[in-house]
């Protein structure tokens, strides 16, 4: 990533942003330490970048970053989409790839923009106003190519009551932590893309940070056009709460697998209170 100062200092105002563990970031949030942000690119994997480029095309990409907070995941996904446009071999469908962030805090929003811009410059789209509240906006433009490759929303990523734009996505992260799985966002998975999201355990200041993978194949039919009617039933059965018909969703439509289990804890005004710190030991 191009910037000739320290790029966390962009994104993390604490005193010591290159400590690895969260960091207050204001709006009652934090950024999530620095291994995190690797566990869950990592996790995500060949859905971000298959792994062998050399002899195919990568088709059109959209990811999904829940909780943007500062910027960081979606600057580093745009940074991905970048590199890709910057491809003679992979331009043209990059040129259709974009990032989405998702913030709840407008406040946070605002911020993340004017970071994103302080960081990568050369991709920053002059038009987009960052005065005053900025509700949502295409951020990052790559000398205005056809698709912005950020577009950064004020939203509640988790409603039943609509899918979000831009979908579906080959990727999405969460670093926002909930109780219930997901299944309204795993019905807005592509074939074959992958969901990293903290989901807390009951009676416990622990959570699993859990990897989804959208199924290709369901009893052998390809489930490229059965979107139309999945996020409806999906996000019936997630508020009914009936743990057998979210199993069989599951079974039906995913793979999952806990990544690594975490113990909640944040910095907030330099004092350790629980919520958000993952223990380092992977699950196996």
């Amino acid at each position: 990533m191009h910037s000739a100062n320290p790029i966390v200092n962009f994104f993390d105002p604490s005193m010591h942003p290159y400590e690895d563990r969260p960091h207050d970031i204001g709006g009652g949030a934090t950024i999530s330490a620095a291994h995190m942000h690797a566990i869950g690119l990592e996790s995500l994997g060949d859905a971000l970048v298959p792994l062998n480029t050399t002899n195919v095309q990568i088709p059109p990409k959209t990811f999904l970053d829940i909780g943007s907070g500062s910027g960081f995941l979606t600057c580093a996904m745009g940074h991905i989409i970048h590199n890709l446009r910057s491809s003679p071999q992979h331009s043209i469908n990059a040129r259709k790839s974009r990032v989405v962030g998702i913030e709840i805090h407008e406040g946070l929003l605002k911020q993340s923009i004017e970071n994103i811009r302080a960081c990568l410059p050369e991709m920053v789209n002059e038009s987009h106003p960052v005065d005053g509240i900025v509700k949502s906006g295409n951020v990052l433009n790559n000398n205005n190519q056809d698709v912005p490759i950020a577009n950064l929303m004020v939203a509640d990523a988790f409603s039943t009551k609509s899918k979000l734009p831009y979908g579906p996505f080959d990727a999405i992260h969460s670093g926002v932590a909930i109780d219930f799985i997901p299944l309204s966002l795993l019905a807005q998975l592509k074939p074959g893309g992958r969901l990293v999201i903290p989901i807390k355990l009951a009676h416990t200041y622990e959570q699993d940070f859990v990897l989804f993978t959208r199924k290709h194949i369901v009893d052998g039919a390809d489930t490229t056009n059965i979107n139309t009617d999945l996020f409806d039933k999906a996000c019936k059965i997630q508020q009914n709460g009936d743990r057998a018909q979210i199993g069989e969703f599951l079974n039906t439509f995913c793979t999952f697998k806990s990544v690594v289990r975490c113990i909640y804890i944040m910095a907030r005004n330099n004092k350790n209170v629980p919520t958000n710190i993952p223990a380092r030991v992977p699950i196996k």
